[in-house]
């Protein structure tokens, strides 16, 4: 959903409307009742708005309420996130917290909380494909790299690919 994206001055603004949180939960209650297979969403709400992640995560517990912009790959926020039962997945960047160390640490404290990983590039992407070794090395649920059709994309898959063709 990336809702920061589209919150400005305390209201989602969204199809030309300005929706408060909860009138947000209403429209997203509408998506799961018209796609029952929708399981995975991530950043329903704006990044510092962990009450209605709470909300939208109690109201869809079968859903994978993925924490992004709200976690940043921080120990600290994830932990906030975790007190507050906010989500139940997390995108780990690795260069996002700055380095490999803090991102194993958060890891290990989503692990802990059944939180699940899922490694992820950044913009700005490079040749660099090692998120595909973190994720396969750490058990991530997931890893999150973009449609192909870049070779920046690709060669994040090219890798996951060569290493599980090892592991068979």
């Amino acid at each position: 959903m990336a809702a920061s994206s589209f919150y400005k001055n305390g209201e989602y603004e969204l199809a030309g409307k300005r929706l408060t949180s909860g009138e947000l939960q209403t429209v997203y209650r509408g998506l799961h009742k018209k796609f029952p297979q929708l399981l995975l969403v991530e950043d329903p709400f704006a990044e510092h708005d962990f009450a209605a992640f709470a909300k939208y995560q109690a109201a869809n517990p079968l859903v994978t309420c993925i924490g992004d912009d709200l976690t940043t790959t921080n120990k600290a926020t994830l932990q906030k996130a975790i007190t507050k039962d906010a989500v139940t997945g997390i995108i780990i960047k690795p260069n996002q917290i700055g380095t490999l160390s803090d991102t194993l640490a958060t890891m290990q404290l989503a692990y802990e909380h059944n939180v699940r990983c899922i490694v992820s590039h950044r913009s700005g992407e490079t040749m660099d494909d090692f998120i595909a070794d973190l994720a396969f090395g750490t058990k991530c649920f997931g890893l999150k790299a973009g449609a192909p059709t870049m070779p920046e994309r690709a060669a994040k898959y090219e890798r996951l690919l060569a290493i599980m063709s090892t592991h068979e």
